[in-house]
């Protein structure tokens, strides 16, 4: 991933002579959107920054429930809708008819805990200390029955000592166990022992416009098996530096894979950089483009000119207040 040319964009708004708010510009470069590439021989996927799951969805990971061996840990984020919603939401877990058997990572589903995250272990519901009320930003999660005997959220927030213990012939589920999970899955590891055997990341199929997760361990692409589609998703920023500190850009839009368009903010004179960040990885090009000073006079509506040099050299008036 790398930006290799800053250039001037013409015909959007503002663009080329436009007033203050900032001109438009074109970042040009190599996997920009996509940069990590796997392929299973048939199909090729891109790793994105995640999967958005709207209920119904579910990725079975063939991995059977062991709560005396494995180890878990998965970064999530509950969607909007999920906190209205007034019935059990689970992350991931067993998807075992048998109560014994159960496990799951979820949203309460009565008044009482409506609003909190908490661990299911067969029949008993564990909750978190302090208690954790259910928002929309994401969070780890880890369990690590074989050391800890707890499940931890964000490394801050932990169950009570947990005893149970669970083998089940029922494989491990996301998106679905007792309840449909809608939201963001980023990331999701199993380790039997010390042993990783499930390392799954977001990917898209470029030719299907399909999202999935991909086994980094196995070199096995996991899809939906539930109802719907699960939708690849990737947030793209692009900021520039002033003075040390990061500012976003506006009406950002990639292209394709290698150009993303978008509107840079007019500051003060001064050299600025580039960062594009995919949810993934991020690149940066130092000295992307400088703003300089006019000598032309203050216009009548009290705007100053600014000059902008991009990365290619050429010039263009601003008018900044």
């Amino acid at each position: 991933m790398e930006i290799t040319e800053v250039t001037l964009l013409d015909g959007r708004t503002p663009a080329r002579g436009s007033v203050a708010g900032g001109t438009g510009i074109i970042i040009r470069g190599n996997n920009l959107m996509y940069n990590n590439v796997y392929s299973d021989g048939i199909n090729t996927y891109h790793e994105i920054e995640r999967l958005t799951f709207s209920g119904g969805q579910s990725i079975n990971s063939m991995i059977s429930l062991n709560l005396q061996s494995q180890k878990y840990k998965i970064k999530y984020k509950f969607g909007n809708d999920a906190l209205t919603i007034n019935s059990q939401i689970t992350v991931f877990g067993s998807d075992s008819p048998i109560s014994s058997e159960d496990f799951g990572l979820r949203k309460g589903s009565i008044i009482s805990s409506i609003n909190y995250i908490q661990l299911l272990i067969g029949s008993s519901l564990y909750q978190f200390i302090p208690a954790v009320i259910l928002d929309n930003l994401p969070h780890i999660f880890d369990w690590n029955l074989t050391s800890q005997n707890k499940g931890t959220l964000d490394n801050i927030y932990q169950t009570k000592a947990i005893t149970t213990e669970i083998i089940s012939n029922y494989p491990i589920i996301l998106g679905i166990q007792s309840g449909y999970f809608r939201g963001d899955i980023y990331s999701f590891k199993i380790w039997n022992f010390d042993e990783l055997v499930r390392d799954m990341i977001p990917v898209i199929n470029i030719a299907t416009n399909k999202g999935g997760m991909w086994d980094k361990v196995s070199g096995t692409f996991f899809g939906n098996n539930g109802a719907g589609q699960i939708l690849p998703n990737q947030t793209i920023n692009v900021m520039i530096d002033i003075a040390g500190t990061p500012t976003h850009c506006t009406d950002i839009a990639a292209i394709n894979n290698n150009t993303i368009i978008c509107n840079v903010p007019i500051h003060n004179a001064g050299n600025y950089s580039i960062t594009v960040d995919n949810g993934v990885e991020n690149t940066t090009m130092n000295n992307a483009f400088e703003y300089v000073p006019c000598l032309a006079q203050k216009t009548a509506n009290g705007y100053n000119p600014l000059k902008m040099k991009h990365a290619g050299g050429d010039w263009d008036i601003l008018l900044k207040q």
